[in-house]
């Protein structure tokens, strides 16, 4: 099973159980990213950069433009990508992203929790 979803401008949250047996795909102007059995956010700013924080599992992250080299990133870990670049080393992911992704994977659970949801739409 695969599903994928294009990203131009903003933040996607995604939950990728691993008794789905899929592999999630995000497109943007400037990489892919992919993954399965993740719990991870993609966002693309105005200047076409794209960032991915995983949150737990991994992802992989590869340059739409540039010769293939991807970039697995793990559990609390962040890459961005630039237009016309490569994938960044993962670096420690931002704490409050990370929080706001294991709210959402609370609320996907239970989306009759008040707390964890307002955190979610707050994102």
């Amino acid at each position: 099973l695969f599903r994928s979803i294009e990203l131009q401008q903003g933040r996607v949250m995604v939950t990728v159980s691993q008794f789905e047996q899929a592999q999630f795909l995000v497109k943007t102007a400037t990489a892919r990213v992919t993954a399965n059995s993740a719990l991870f956010a993609v966002a693309v700013d105005g200047s076409r950069t794209t960032a991915l924080t995983v949150a737990d599992g991994s992802g992989e992250m590869n340059a739409v433009l540039a010769v293939p080299s991807p970039v697995v990133v793990s559990k609390g870990q962040s890459s961005t990508c630039v237009s016309g670049g490569y994938p960044t080393k993962p670096v420690l992911g931002a704490g409050v992203l990370i929080r706001e992704l294991e709210a959402f994977r609370v609320t996907a659970a239970n989306p009759f929790d008040r707390k964890n949801r307002d955190v979610v739409e707050g994102f």
